[in-house]
């Protein structure tokens, strides 16, 4: 894989303490890094353009899953052919991107994560234990963590994963459409690392996933993409 075709797709609201530390080891290394400011009120977009990254500043803050839509478009256009994607906050070690490339290289479509569930809150694991079942239930798809943020895609299947969620349903509709178009997946184990402050998944998020997952299934018609 030559560099340049992979793009590291980075949404960031608000992110200016983390940002900079995140894009700095991966422009060193040589890869293509595109952030995505969700309409921060802090310097994001200046502390991420100084480090290295291409940077697209939305006017208004409208959602993770609309910020990673508009970063993996814009990618595409500029050339990408492999998509990864983590997080702005830390969250992500960026040692790992090296694991996502090793299975893009082996021919996989779709590179899902997995964190240790050992250290994650009860809530936060009882609620990836019940969209995961779903997952595998509704759509065929047997990882142990569907709302890990941490993916990487081919251009093709993005293209057929590309979501409509603007918001954190889009690990979970990513998933379904994965499943639905029986794309060729994997699993690996990436660190697992939970800032003091930190923004993600919260029970009301969980509760909208779990009935809009029961509707996927129903209405699969209602993912065609926009």
């Amino acid at each position: 894989m030559n560099k340049k075709e992979l793009w590291i797709v980075i949404p960031a609201f608000n992110e200016s303490a983390h940002i900079g530390k995140v894009i700095k080891p991966l422009v060193s290394i040589g890869y293509q890094i595109l952030v995505v400011d969700d309409g921060s009120s802090d310097n994001t977009a200046s502390i991420a353009g100084k480090a290295g990254a291409v940077v697209l500043k939305l006017e208004k803050n409208a959602g993770k899953g609309n910020a990673l839509r508009t970063g993996f478009d814009n990618a595409v256009r500029r050339g990408a052919k492999f998509l990864i994607t983590m997080d702005g906050d830390g969250q992500h070690h960026t040692d790992d991107v090296e694991k996502f490339v090793e299975k893009l290289n082996e021919g996989f479509e779709v590179v899902f994560s997995k964190r240790d569930f050992s250290i994650m809150p009860f809530l936060s694991k009882f609620g990836n234990w019940l969209l995961s079942a779903m997952a595998r239930l509704f759509f065929g798809v047997y990882i142990h963590d569907t709302q890990s943020g941490m993916r990487g895609y081919t251009k093709n299947a993005y293209k057929v994963c590309r979501w409509n969620s603007n918001d954190y349903a889009v690990e979970s509709e990513a998933v379904a459409r994965a499943g639905l178009h029986k794309l060729n997946y994997c699993e690996i184990s990436i660190h697992t690392i939970y800032p003091k402050k930190t923004k993600g998944t919260g029970a009301i998020d969980g509760v909208k996933i779990f009935f809009r997952t029961i509707e996927w299934r129903l209405f699969p018609w209602v993912l065609k993409t926009k």
